[in-house]
């Protein structure tokens, strides 16, 4: 499990990417049109081509990453190879140069073509990073609402100091050019601690989980892409919340210049301060941290996909509301009430969307075996930048359509009325929409789970086939997943008495719901992997089990198994692979404990197998009779765990239903099963 300390430092890279996201989504169009002094044509023109290349680039830079190969890491060193460039990048896009009408229009496509790809070449790697900092997916979504806290707070850091920073820049001067050399510096002097807080990431975070075999070919990594079902409805799910969030976020600064006016206030009786773009934005940031911080125990309840939808739904209610705010006094508050409401439920959806791009990952690699994470989450990136292109590109041209004049004194009520609707209605339509592209979705965490299951068939006959499918072979039984911290192992002494768990996600799970067995006993090392059946703990007995010389090794079988993970359930060919373990086992010194199958009435992903416990109850009395005959200690969860009925795990030992895997209170039972099982191995 990854320390408080590097979840920090995850977050301290997109505290960084989102200080410039932010300025570039929100004050750029305005800098374009007010600053800089394009035409809006030409301004909403430039966004939309330099942001599709930018979303085109994703997918190539997910490409480059996944087949960098360093001693530091597969996509770490990007955020120290691209510190500096993004920072002297950020720092040209908002230069104004002296040139004629054409000469700058040329300088504004460079350097914001720049801009993005250099902000390509480090946050598709950051992004990527959390597919090999963990492989648990609920592990995923805490790193993830790390992630996005900080993104909040670096946001709340850049828009609230933005305005200030402008002002300090200019030195008290007036006119066109101490404004623009007012947005230059504030840019300098976030752009300086980007570099400090990448450096800081980079620092403080390290890639975990080793991928099994290098890259397949980009080929195949695409067609995989193309036939994930999953990846299509989520990026058009994270290509909406963009939308919805550059539509809102670019209106503001031209939504409070131009509709509220300048020295507008709030008034709270004892007291009243000033309401202005920069403090309605940072407002907002606030309550993106709040709702980050919700998104875990929210989604923990509900689910992810459920969460998105209420939450999408909620968006679409507000935003609606949002239209009939009257413009003076006690209206200001209503909107930012409802900013703060409308803030804290994007809040919630950010992490969940990163969080369910590494679950598509995870489905990819069991579903395909390709080892394309960078290019997935590319993906997402691309969606986002496609969102920000298609919402800077519309916005900049619905305020041409409705008649703003950029800098006039006064606007046509048309033009107010556009401003209206780009903060109501357009970004009610598009939460609904996401709202639609979510119910569709099909990836749960026991899909994810289980996505091995169907992979596992196939691959399986591939296995029987001959020996030059090995390499399928390698992918069936997932030799990667511990192959870092075998590693690691081997290059410590073995501690006497050494014990390895070689089970399934029972096993998996175990250090991440109940961590006490673990770190009370360190000489246990767990080596489960969700979703694998004994062929595959057969295949991969070697490198978990015997090279870490362990003296005892406990062998938790069958579920997998039972619920036709690598086909149809054959209860001679499971006890035939527990009977192998025990010949390797022994024949390389190691003694055995034979941990029963726990009690399951049945399995969510597999829901015809329906005499789940038939066969449970039959395989168990099967192994320990065989364990009597030979000798074996037998480690008897199945009797502990069931309920009084006979028919299911205890609902005390479960919080799932049907209980396939036990809460913190069926594993402490476990705990003790299994320390009693090793002291009498140890006593014999």
């Amino acid at each position: 499990m990854a320390s408080f300390k590097e979840k920090i430092g995850y977050g301290l890279g997109d505290m960084s990417t989102s200080m410039f996201w932010k300025i570039f989504s929100f004050y750029l169009p305005i800098f374009y049109s007010d600053v800089f002094g394009l035409p809006l044509s030409a301004a909403a023109m430039l966004m939309l081509v330099t942001r599709i290349w930018d979303a085109v680039s994703d997918p190539m830079m997910g490409v480059i990453a996944d087949r960098t190969d360093t001693k530091r890491g597969k996509y770490r060193p990007w955020l120290l190879w691209m510190a500096l460039p993004f920072a002297i990048a950020g720092c040209l896009l908002f230069t104004t140069p002296g040139f004629g009408d054409t000469g700058k229009l040329v300088w504004a496509f460079v350097t914001y073509i720049l801009m993005m790809t250099v902000y390509t070449a480090v946050n598709v790697p950051y992004s990527s990073m959390l597919a090999v900092i963990t492989d648990d997916s609920d592990e995923k979504t805490v790193f993830s609402s790390y992630r996005m806290f900080f993104a909040y707070t670096g946001s709340f850091i850049a828009l609230f100091a933005w305005e200030p920073l402008c002002r300090f820049f200019e030195r008290g001067d007036a006119g066109v050019a101490a404004e623009r050399a007012g947005w230059q510096g504030a840019m300098f002097a976030l752009a300086a601690l980007c570099v400090v807080l990448f450096l800081s990431c980079y620092k403080l975070t390290r890639e975990r989980v080793t991928e099994a075999k290098a890259p397949s070919s980009v080929l195949a990594d695409f067609r995989s892409l193309l036939r994930n079902r999953p990846w299509w409805i989520l990026t058009a799910a994270a290509l909406c919340i963009n939308l919805f969030n550059t539509v809102r976020g670019g209106t503001v600064a031209y939504y409070f210049k131009y509709y509220i006016g300048e020295g507008a206030s709030i008034n709270l009786g004892s007291f009243s301060f000033l309401f202005f773009a920069g403090l309605f934005l940072a407002v907002g940031e606030v309550c993106n941290m709040i709702g980050v911080a919700c998104a875990v125990p929210v989604s923990k309840r509900l689910g992810k996909r459920m969460t998105m939808i209420a939450c999408s739904v909620a968006l679409a209610v507000f935003s609606i509301m949002f239209f009939y705010i009257p413009n003076h006094g006690r209206g200001f508050l209503v909107m930012l009430e409802l900013q703060i409401v409308i803030s804290v439920l994007t809040g919630i959806i950010s992490p969940l969307i990163w969080s369910m791009y590494a679950d598509v990952a995870d489905y990819a690699a069991a579903k395909d075996g390709t080892a394309s994470t960078g290019l997935i989450f590319s993906s997402g990136s691309m969606a986002q930048k496609f969102g920000g292109a298609l919402a800077g590109w519309g916005l900049i041209m619905l305020l041409d359509v409705f008649g703003l004049v950029p800098n006039a004194a006064s606007q046509t009520s048309t033009a107010l009325y556009g401003l209206q609707l780009a903060m109501s209605w357009i970004p009610a339509a598009v939460a609904l929409l996401m709202a639609f592209v979510v119910f569709c979705y099909p990836l749960g965490r026991k899909k994810v789970s289980s996505a091995a299951s169907v992979a596992a068939l196939i691959v399986f006959a591939i296995c029987a086939a001959p020996a030059a499918q090995a390499e399928d072979a390698i992918k069936f039984a997932n030799f990667g997943r511990y192959a870092g911290a075998n590693a690691e192992l081997a290059a410590q002494p073995v501690p006497q008495g050494r014990v390895v768990l070689m089970g399934n996600s029972i096993t998996d799970f175990w250090p991440k719901r109940a961590s006490h067995l673990f770190e009370s006993h360190p000489e246990i090392v767990g080596r489960g992997i969700a979703g694998q059946t004994s062929w595959q703990f057969l295949l991969r007995f070697r490198c978990d089990v015997v090279d870490l010389h362990p003296e005892i090794v406990v062998i938790n079988y069958g579920t997998n198994d039972i619920a036709q993970n690598s086909g149809v359930y054959d209860e001679d060919a499971t006890f035939g692979n527990v009977r192998s373990m025990v010949d390797i086992a022994r024949a390389n010194g190691i003694r055995v404990v034979l941990a029963s199958c726990l009690p399951a009435e049945g399995f969510s992903w597999r829901p015809e197998v329906a005499d789940a416990m038939d066969k449970i109850r039959s395989l168990n009395a099967r192994v320990k009779a065989y364990a009597d005959a030979e000798g074996i200690v037998y480690a008897d969860y199945f009797g502990a765990l069931v309920n009084a009925e006979g028919t299911a795990m205890d609902a005390e030992y479960a919080d799932e239903r049907p209980a396939v895997h036990p809460n913190a209170a069926g594993y402490a039972v476990m705990e003790r099963i299994l320390l009693d099982a090793i002291a009498r191995v140890k006593a014999m």
